[in-house]
């Protein structure tokens, strides 16, 4: 189980898509801190923390594009078939894609939001006290693992049913872009009972809300607590749902 953890992390790495990737998050990390200080000085190192986590725009969308890429390319250059034919379960193949694609999203978020928090208070210095302190922070670092698991299983789960680059990126990127739309159209709506319902049923809803809304328009870290649960439990019930279904679905399928 270890050798194919390892040999899918390795795999991940090595992909040319994932320097391209640094690339830009490298370049985007430093960019967006300083075009951001331009209009507003008192934006530090707290904000560009919470806003460099949003899903569906920004650097989130090239997590599932790389564990697509990765997933993929696994059937098309025969890896996958290779493994089977060593002897390896395929549980064992997809909890190991799981793994290795998990432990890469939280390596590539990690060092993507670090240099935007050390950009940040560069230019702007860092009170973790005008976002709330650990009331906010500790929250929100829960909520934003949760929703990168549920990324993560989500990306893995529709590469390995669609076994198609073109089709999962576009079918992945599409997806979460429509559900990072729902906060914004929820911003002017004024039925409560139809927002806490919606942040149950969009697994990013309470993500993206607060990584956008505390830039715009501060928090309000009361109403912020009564989200801290359907913000972490939505995205870890689909997260769960992905990984039975795919290991399902991959179990009942021929390799090629």
């Amino acid at each position: 189980m270890f050798n194919l953890f390892k040999a899918s992390l390795y795999k991940l790495f090595r992909e040319k898509t994932f320097l391209i990737t640094l690339i830009i998050g490298t370049v985007l990390a430093i960019i967006i801190p300083l075009i951001t200080h331009l209009v507003v000085e008192e934006l530090g190192g707290e904000y560009m923390f919470v806003s460099s986590v949003t899903i569906g725009s920004n650097f989130g969308l090239t997590v599932p594009i790389n564990l697509a890429v990765m997933t993929v390319a696994e059937f098309t250059t025969g890896t996958l078939r290779n493994k089977v034919i060593a002897g390896y379960r395929k549980s064992k193949i997809y909890v190991s894609l799981l793994l290795s694609g998990l432990v890469f999203t939280v390596i590539l978020m990690a060092y993507y939001i670090a240099l935007n928090t050390i950009m940040g208070t560069i230019l702007g210095g860092f009170d973790a006290n005008r976002i709330g302190g650990a009331d906010f922070i500790l929250p929100f670092i829960a909520i934003t693992f949760a929703c990168y698991i549920f990324v993560t299983t989500l990306s893995i789960f529709v590469a390995t049913s669609v076994r198609n680059i073109g089709a999962s990126i576009s079918i992945i990127v599409i997806f979460l872009v429509f559900v990072s739309l729902v906060p914004t159209i929820m911003m002017f709506s004024d039925n409560e009972a139809a927002i806490k319902a919606i942040q149950w049923i969009d697994p990013i809803y309470v993500l993206n809300e607060y990584s956008t809304s505390t830039i715009l328009v501060g928090l309000n870290i009361d109403k912020f607590k009564d989200c801290i649960a359907p913000g972490i439990v939505s995205p870890l019930f689909y997260s769960a749902l992905f990984v039975v279904l795919g290991m399902i679905e991959f179990s009942h399928r021929d390799i090629k």
